[in-house]
């Protein structure tokens, strides 16, 4: 899951795992029973996203040379490409209605593409200019607003909001990269991680401070996803180890 992780509609979680010696797309019971492997192409499969009917898995594959946006059935079945763009950072994201993909193509233009593929479109056709570096767009739940990272002053990369029929861009300068929409559209849940230990937190869109969801005491979270009735979160957690080794030249 750390590569992707998404919940269908029925309460199941879709999740990339290499079990199989290979990054492919997987599919199991929230509790996590009756394990299916929904993808086997060499290459890698990963970022799997779920439409809200339940009918399509979308992920990004490089099974044909390149990361690509590509859609399946929710039992792995009928692989086909929807967009012949190479994806920036290897992620897409469903629209709320399940009609679209939203996606970075390789030079940082923000496209979407039918959910039945065909030929991309840009998200932004009007209005003023985007932030720095604004990319990965998020289309929210209510419709009329895309999220997406951009580059602050800092070097680091924050959230902002841009009205999709145009309009001035609102910067969240606290809300993280990792932040997506919550599925009621009201907020942003990103990860934060202080000492080494991440908790998921809310951020109301309407103002006032964010709130946390989680409350660990260890341990970091590499990855998440809500379902759709707000009721679960799927998280992937854990530590990483590391160490420093004085490798001398010198014979004797």
């Amino acid at each position: 899951g750390i590569y992707g992780m998404a919940w269908t509609a029925d309460g199941r979680i879709v999740f990339t795992t290499e079990a199989s010696g290979n990054p492919d797309v997987w599919i199991m019971g929230s509790d996590g029973s009756r394990r299916v492997q929904l993808t086997s192409a060499p290459g890698q499969d990963i970022s799997p996203r779920v439409t809200p009917d339940g009918k399509y898995v979308v992920f990004v594959s490089d099974r044909d040379g390149g990361l690509r946006l590509w859609r399946m059935g929710l039992d792995g079945s009928g692989a086909v490409r929807l967009s012949p763009d190479l994806v920036a950072r290897g992620r897409g994201v469903i629209s709320p209605d399940g009609k679209w993909v939203y996606y970075s193509e390789a030079a940082g233009e923000s496209r979407k593409v039918s959910i039945d593929g065909g030929a991309a479109v840009a998200v932004f056709t009007a209005g003023g200019p985007l932030p720095p570096g604004f990319h990965e767009p998020m289309h929210a739940p209510e419709g009329a607003t895309v999220a997406g990272h951009y580059n602050a002053q800092t070097g680091r990369e924050h959230i902002a909001l841009i009205p999709i029929g145009g309009g001035e861009a609102r910067l969240l300068p606290t809300v993280p990269p990792s932040a997506t929409w919550a599925p009621d559209g009201k907020a942003l849940i990103y990860i934060d991680t202080r000492g080494g230990i991440s908790n998921l937190m809310r951020q109301p869109l309407a103002g006032g401070a964010a709130t946390a969801l989680t409350k660990f005491m260890t341990e970091q979270i590499f990855n998440y996803a809500l379902s759709f009735d707000q009721r679960q979160i799927g998280l992937v957690r854990g530590h990483t180890n590391s160490d420093v080794v004085l490798i001398s030249t010198a014979r004797k």
